[in-house]
């Protein structure tokens, strides 16, 4: 592109591509996101202040609205953590593995990992290599094999040593932040 439409080295465009790695999402799959991007991020906080103010809101009346806006998301937060220690979640295929993450992680976080553990149901995998400890696997979905003439396949490698890490090439886990490594 920059040869066919003549970017010289200076230009935005070039510059852009130079720090690509600051904000292609290939770049990133290593980097927690809570899988939001920078769109979604303001969206967020826009729709979230709407609530308090406007544009036609004065500059007195904006710092007590930011205070209010402040106080109600601490309030909500506060209610979270209330029922994620006082509620235990429901089992939904009272599996060891979803025991275990019933017990470690937050409810929200656990309500994340009940969906990704039902969904499993529906992958298949096929064994690639192995080398010593680390197993490495090709996984994909049952549903987009029969429906699609192209099935995207990740994979999987599952280090059976001492720290038993399991890494997927879509690195999903990572950006959002529910790595088992943590717990």
């Amino acid at each position: 592109m920059r040869d066919k439409y003549g970017a010289d080295k200076r230009s935005w465009l070039v510059n852009l591509y130079n720090h690509r790695d600051h904000w292609a999402p290939v770049y990133l799959k290593d980097t927690f996101t809570a899988g939001m991007t920078s769109t979604q991020r303001s969206e967020g906080i826009n729709a979230f202040f709407d609530h308090f103010v406007n544009s036609n809101t004065e500059l007195h009346d904006f710092v007590k609205q930011y205070d209010n806006a402040v106080r109600a998301r601490r309030a909500a937060e506060l209610e979270q953590d209330f029922k994620s220690t006082n509620t235990i979640p429901t089992l939904i295929i009272d599996h060891p593995i979803e025991k275990q993450a019933r017990e470690n992680y937050t409810k929200n976080m656990f309500t994340i990992f009940q969906k990704e553990l039902k969904d499993s149901y529906s992958m298949l995998h096929e064994r690639l290599s192995k080398d010593g400890a680390s197993v490495t696997y090709a996984v994909w979905n049952i549903d987009r094999e029969a429906g699609s003439k192209k099935v995207e396949k990740h994979h999987v490698v599952f280090d059976a040593s001492k720290e038993k890490r399991i890494k997927c090439s879509c690195a999903r886990f990572e950006m959002e932040g529910v790595d088992a490594t943590r717990h």
